[in-house]
């Protein structure tokens, strides 16, 4: 069975080689717009964008936030953190990238400049290896361990430390550990703790995720950094609401989007929300 994906002009074909090439340069591009913006705009527009998060129904019905950190040219998330944790009884988590076999890790799905091109494009690895949708991608037997990415409960951000990259993440403790075996719609396949996932502990309400992306479009289509990390932890992660932060030059018209790409139920801008 060939993969499909959205092309250009809004149809759905079959897998193009040229996709990856066409999603990296556009990652260039948007990011190199996204660095262009004055920090002091950035930092209004993010302002306003933290003032239209903290509105939503989502954030109000939401138990659990699941928040990335900002780095770089991103939209803030520092004022939304500590809002929910100064202000509310919400329990927040941070994301980190765990590399199984390697001390050094990658934080939120963010890969730096210079280490894009080690990681393959989101959804690559799946394609080239038997096109195994990305629930069953991690621990699959009979394959090299791959990064994946955990989030950890903070209660202030002082429990956060510069990664080798300069990015904010938690310490992975593992009883600080988001449990995202009790929001799974079931066990996946192969995997070894099957035993232990008794199938969706709470409703989708209680919990929500906050995701950085590069560019999206208005079929809420997103590329994000290249590891596939936001893709494969929502993919097995099942029910729970998802809001993806980004300015409004992030905005594209068509981004090309797989199958197994995560589209969230949101993207909201400083001048807009994308539904």
């Amino acid at each position: 069975m060939k993969k499909m994906f959205d092309t250009a002009d809004g149809r759905t074909g079959a897998a193009d080689p040229s996709a990856g090439a066409l999603k990296r340069e556009l990652r260039k591009q948007a990011r190199r717009t996204r660095d262009a913006i004055d920090p002091a705009v950035r930092a209004a527009w993010s302002a306003r964008i933290a003032e239209k998060i903290l509105q939503t129904s989502a954030m109000e019905k939401a138990e659990h936030v699941l928040c990335y950190v900002s780095f770089g040219s991103e939209v803030m998330t520092d004022g939304i953190i500590n809002h929910i944790l100064e202000h509310t009884d919400k329990k927040v988590y941070i994301p980190k990238i765990i590399h199984p076999e390697k001390t050094q890790v990658f934080k939120g799905g963010r890969i730096p400049p210079e280490k894009e091109r080690t990681l393959p494009e989101e959804g690559e690895t799946v394609l080239r290896k038997q096109q195994i949708p990305p629930e069953k991608e991690r621990n699959r037997p009979g394959r090299k361990p791959r990064p994946e990415m955990e989030f950890y409960r903070i209660t202030t951000l002082q429990d956060l430390q510069a990664s080798d990259w300069g990015i904010r993440e938690p310490e992975g403790d593992p009883s600080l550990r988001f449990p995202w075996e009790t929001y799974s719609s079931g066990p996946r396949q192969n995997d070894s703790r099957k035993e232990a996932w008794g199938g969706p502990a709470g409703k989708a309400d209680t919990l929500l995720v906050l995701m950085p992306g590069v560019a999206f479009d208005r079929r809420r289509g997103r590329i994000g950094y290249g590891g596939g990390f936001y893709d494969r932890y929502l993919a097995a992660l099942g029910g729970c609401r998802t809001i993806a932060l980004a300015y409004s030059v992030q905005i594209l018209d068509r981004v090309p989007v797989r199958p197994f790409d995560i589209r969230p139920d949101r993207i909201i801008t400083e001048t807009e929300e994308i539904c």
